[in-house]
């Protein structure tokens, strides 16, 4: 999903710290996290989760999630 330099990969270290900066209202790592819940990646997948994550990064002004709740919304998967 993501890769650093001069750091040894570790998704579910990534998730706890995403996680821990959605709830805090990191528009950034809700529209990340949400991602994830869509991709099943260091989380269950789980499409409920990942549009709440990607609307509330939206609802904030994150172009990113905006146009993924667009798709999101296209493709009828809003829940």
């Amino acid at each position: 999903m993501y890769e650093g330099s001069d750091l040894v990969q570790d998704i579910d270290e990534a998730v706890v710290w995403l996680k821990q900066a959605a709830t805090m209202g990191n528009p950034d790592a809700q529209s990340k996290l949400g991602v994830a819940y869509f991709e099943g990646i260091g989380v269950e997948r789980d499409l409920v989760k990942h549009f709440e994550l990607i609307a509330q990064s939206a609802e904030q002004g994150n172009t990113s999630a905006q146009l993924l709740v667009g798709f999101a919304t296209l493709e009828g998967r809003r829940n």
